[in-house]
């Protein structure tokens, strides 16, 4: 059976990277662990620095966009690290994930 990852973004420190168990519960990873390709995990952890520094646990979801087209370009970010991650992994993962928090408003 293949490893099934999430990736999922959330407060400044938190994992982003995610295994699922057979249970359907989500354990820490990172990308060493998983896999991947130095060149990959560095883009990562340049959008989770990113995303860290919009931090604001003022605003519901947690960051604090500047503009509308920050939110998408960071987003799209992340679906596009989803799809390299696929592409490393071949089909040795299922991966999805969870920008919900984030995924409408500035």
């Amino acid at each position: 059976m293949s490893a099934r990852l999430l990736l999922k973004p959330g407060e400044p420190g938190d994992a982003v990277l995610w295994s699922i168990d057979t249970r359907g519960r989500p354990t820490p990873t990172d990308a060493d662990e998983v896999g991947l390709s130095d060149e990959l995990a560095d883009r990562i952890e340049e959008w989770v620095d990113s995303l860290d520094g919009l931090h604001d646990p003022d605003v519901a979801g947690g960051r604090s966009f500047g503009s509308e087209t920050e939110r998408q370009a960071l987003i799209a970010e992340g679906y596009a690290i989803m799809a390299l991650i696929r592409e490393e992994l071949d089909d040795d993962a299922t991966i999805s994930c969870d920008f919900s928090p984030w995924d409408s408003g500035a």
